[in-house]
C-alpha cells in the first residue's frame, strides 16, 4: 500500500464512520508510516468540522482530529483515536 492509498482509505473510513452526522472540510493533517510495528501500519490524521458546531459568522469552527491506523498489507482500519494537534 502506498501513501495515496493509505490516505484515500483513511478519508473514506472517516466519511463512512460519520455518514449519519454532518461533517465537512475533511482533510489530511498528518501522515506517518511505521514499519517497525507488527503489523506494519500507516497512521493518518484526518481533520474535519462538525457542521452543527458552526460558530457565529466570521469565526472559525473548531476542527476535530482522528488518528486512523491502517495495516500496510490489507488496508484494514485497526484503530481510531482522538488526536490533539495543540
Amino acid at each position: 500500500m502506498n501513501v495515496r492509498e493509505a490516505v484515500d482509505q483513511a478519508r473514506a473510513f472517516v466519511k463512512e464512520l460519520y455518514a449519519h452526522e454532518p461533517i465537512g472540510e475533511v482533510g489530511v493533517e498528518e501522515i506517518e508510516y511505521n514499519g517497525h510495528d507488527q503489523p506494519e501500519s500507516w497512521f493518518i490524521t484526518i481533520g474535519f468540522i462538525r457542521l452543527w458546531d458552526r460558530p457565529v459568522p466570521g469565526e472559525h469552527p473548531e476542527r476535530e482530529y482522528k488518528a486512523i491506523r491502517i495495516t500496510n498489507g490489507s488496508g484494514e482500519v485497526i484503530e481510531v483515536k482522538n488526536r490533539s494537534l495543540a
